[in-house]
């Protein structure tokens, strides 16, 4: 329940960051929720390391950028569709090439309007969505195409549809999972060998009161004698995120569409672990609704998610409590005019693509992210105990981070501080823990006083025995009584 209610609060934070838009466009100020959901000034987590423009590069500027990806040795891929070419970066953001043109068999392929690029390490190739040339370019980094991949062939595709691929991920097994262009059932799976494989992960329907009745009316009339409204139609992803260390799909979708939820992550069978998270429910008072473009997840855990409305990055934990907001829509380094990608280094380094400025924004962990990250680190682990001190530091800087008043209860648990632990749980608002919690204390006390319960249960039956014999007694006596007065 915690877990939702943050996760649904995101849209309140773009309404504190629209009203504070003049002066609270640096990623120095930050914000999270307090126990009653009130937006509270937070030490931000992350601050402004450098900016990247092409201008300052052996490449040139930048033009148009659409994606970025960095690989498990921190190099930096970028799209430049303006430019129509991929630009690598190396661990320092030093300029390494850039890919113009791909050479397959005798030709020579050039991109067009390509919108999406991912690097398999392992394979040692660049997968791109060359959208416009209704393709997929699988390539080495010498520009040497390895294999195209069309449409594929399927009774499940409609044959009037176009092949549009927009995002990409492939997996540990080389299976990619490519967004099209007006495609919602999902991500098309399509496998080393260009078989279709069919759709992953399609979003689910808000249950409103409009899709209930179209439902309903559908379920009567004939789809001539009823038009499919956009209302029952569910909502394309956004993009898409594959995380190594749990080999989960995490997707975005905007919230102005019909989307059960604007974020999820998806296990092999295409659930939703965040099943019924919503960043929009609470946008009526926003002029634009939150519009998620992009997320990325290091290697502990921690996602962030990019909000294109108002160029806010929201990061959370495994369990999806906030953990902090920064960046901004504004003219300043650390914000941004058009925020498309977002990416994270092995170094805790989160990078925003800005197609509009042309530009990588670099952030660094501040001390108190580190902190924090540490925290979370031992937590994750199960190291409660040695814990404590992160903890503590970090309520020091931030006593309304709820996620410390449970990290803090957790390790009082292990601890046998029952007592304690409930406390920190309250104020963590996390309910079921503190019921855990309220039981052991309860048994603690029931084991310590077991002799004097004991004592007491016995007490209690030999006066409810002798209470009963007693009136027993009493009442043969008064029976006696009766018939002996009879008896006269």
């Amino acid at each position: 329940m915690k877990r939702k209610r943050l996760l649904r609060r995101l849209a309140a934070a773009a309404v504190c960051a629209a009203v504070l838009t003049s002066g609270f466009t640096t990623s120095s100020e930050s914000y999270i929720y307090d126990s009653e959901g009130n937006a509270v000034y937070s030490p931000t987590i992350y601050n402004l390391q450098q900016v990247i423009y092409g201008a300052d590069l052996p490449c040139g500027e930048f033009s148009g950028a659409a994606d970025l990806f960095v690989d498990d040795n921190d190099y930096v891929y970028i799209l430049d569709q303006g430019n129509q070419r991929v630009v690598i970066l190396n661990e320092s953001y030093g300029f390494v090439k850039e890919l113009r043109e791909f050479h397959y068999q005798e030709d020579i392929l050039t991109l067009n309007g390509a919108k999406g690029l991912f690097y398999h390490l392992e394979q040692k190739l660049l997968y791109i969505s060359d959208t416009e040339n209704d393709r997929i370019l699988v390539s080495d980094l010498n520009g040497q195409v390895e294999r195209i991949v069309y449409k594929p062939e399927s009774s499940l595709l409609d044959a009037n549809l176009s092949f549009k691929p927009t995002k990409l991920i492939v997996d540990n097994l080389g299976i990619i999972f490519a967004l099209s262009a007006n495609v919602n059932t999902g991500a098309m799976i399509i496998f080393p060998d260009d078989t279709f494989g069919g759709f992953f992960g399609a979003n689910s329907i808000k249950q409103t009161a409009e899709v209930i009745q179209e439902f309903f009316w559908r379920k009567i009339f004939s789809y001539s004698q009823y038009n499919a409204s956009e209302s029952y139609q569910a909502t394309e992803f956004n993009n898409l995120f594959w995380s190594d260390t749990d080999r989960c799909i995490y997707t975005v979708s905007p919230s102005a569409g019909t989307a059960s939820s604007e974020l999820s992550k998806l296990n092999a069978v295409g659930s939703n672990l965040l099943t019924g998270t919503t960043f929009s429910e609470q946008d009526e008072s926003l002029e634009k609704p939150p519009n998620l473009v992009d997320v990325t997840v290091d290697k502990d855990g921690l996602f962030s998610a990019l909000d294109s409305t108002t160029g806010r990055i929201y990061q959370y934990d495994q369990d999806c409590n906030l953990l902090g907001v920064f960046g901004g829509i504004g003219y300043t380094s650390d914000t941004f005019q058009t925020p498309s990608a977002i990416e994270c280094n092995s170094r805790k380094e989160i990078m925003v693509l800005d197609s509009q400025k042309n530009s990588i924004t670099v952030f660094k962990q501040t001390a108190y992210g580190q902190v924090l990250q540490e925290a979370l680190e031992m937590y994750n682990d199960g190291l409660y105990v040695e814990s404590i001190d992160q903890w503590n530091e970090v309520l020091r800087e931030n006593a309304n981070l709820l996620s410390a008043h449970v990290g803090l209860g957790k390790a009082y648990m292990q601890l046998g501080d029952y007592r304690e632990a409930m406390q920190y749980f309250k104020v963590g608002e996390a309910k079921d823990e503190y019921a855990v919690a309220k039981g052991r204390l309860i048994g603690e006390w029931v084991e310590d006083h077991f002799s004097l319960i004991a004592l007491i249960v016995v007490i209690l039956f030999l006066f409810i025995y002798a209470y009963d014999f007693l009136r027993k007694q009493v009442k043969r006596i008064k029976t006696k009584i009766q018939r002996k007065g009879g008896g006269r």
